[in-house]
């Protein structure tokens, strides 16, 4: 029998929080070289719950390479969503405007896309490709989005968890751990998908800027040894007596700042 050709096609969303490109399994057949994914990644929705992916595929978009392509397919996935942070690990650019989305890559244009009318906020990308007639979408239930839905999907894996431990942490100006963990037990971040206290503890790296944020250095100069041969000299008959207030800073264990009264100096005039 002669396999006759169609096109088919789907509306993938942009999305900058996704880690990678994620596809439904209805909208499956429109990806190359699709195949089943025994140990596919485990996600994480905005909502702490997890999918795992089943197959795996690549987008069929001209002049990029495999990575930055490649596709996860879950069975539970409302919208296919296209990680713009994979497409620019692949050196494309990307334009986006109130009206339209744009990538390129070498100065050709590979993708083109359009602000959603649905009020989602986000850029729609239509895809295309040719799949043999006979091939039908698999059905697959799909999950209706609610008002407002987010579509941010981290993967789960030892990296992504230091990296979402470590975006968390920082957009938060980089506290101590403990302060973070007491935060998250408080319920002070509940908004924080995928943010919890076993996160932290396990996986938020060392931060340079926490530790430089609470060193307590003793100011230089405060019990110099060195001595000024300049000033063994006995100073002209001409004197003048000037006030000056001092900053006396205390090296104990929480530093302060105090004034000394007015003391009285003389200084040479020339």
């Amino acid at each position: 029998m002669q396999l006759t050709t169609d096109y088919a096609s789907a509306i993938a969303k942009s999305d900058s929080a996704a880690s990678n490109h994620y596809w439904p399994l209805r909208e499956a057949p429109i990806l190359n070289n699709l195949q089943e994914d025994k140990f596919g990644p485990t996600v994480i929705l905005p909502d702490t719950s997890n999918l795992n992916a089943t197959q795996k595929g690549h987008l069929p978009i001209p002049h990029l390479s495999k990575t930055a392509t490649s596709t996860s397919v879950f069975h539970h996935l409302h919208s296919p969503l296209i990680s713009l942070g994979q497409l620019c690990d692949d050196d494309c650019e990307i334009y986006l405007n109130r009206k339209s989305l744009k990538v390129t890559k070498n100065n050709k244009t590979v993708l083109k896309g359009h602000r959603s009318t649905s009020g989602d906020g986000l850029w729609d990308i239509p895809i295309t490709n040719s799949i043999p007639s006979n091939i039908t979408p698999s059905p697959s239930p799909s999950i209706a989005p609610a008002n407002g839905s987010i579509n941010a999907i981290i993967r789960q894996d030892h990296r992504a968890k230091q990296d979402l431990a470590s975006f968390h942490h920082g957009s938060l100006f980089s506290p101590s751990p403990t302060t973070l963990i007491d935060a998250v037990k408080s319920n002070f971040l509940a908004t924080f998908p995928g943010l919890s206290a076993n996160l932290v503890d396990k996986h938020l790296p060392s931060s340079v800027y926490t530790a430089a944020g609470h060193m307590r250095h003793e100011r230089q100069g405060l019990r110099s040894t060195k001595t000024d041969s300049s000033n063994l000299s006995p100073p002209s008959s001409t004197t003048k007596s000037h006030d000056v207030i001092c900053a006396l800073v205390a090296s104990t264990d929480k530093s302060f700042y105090g004034f000394n009264r007015s003391l009285s100096y003389s200084v040479e005039s020339r």
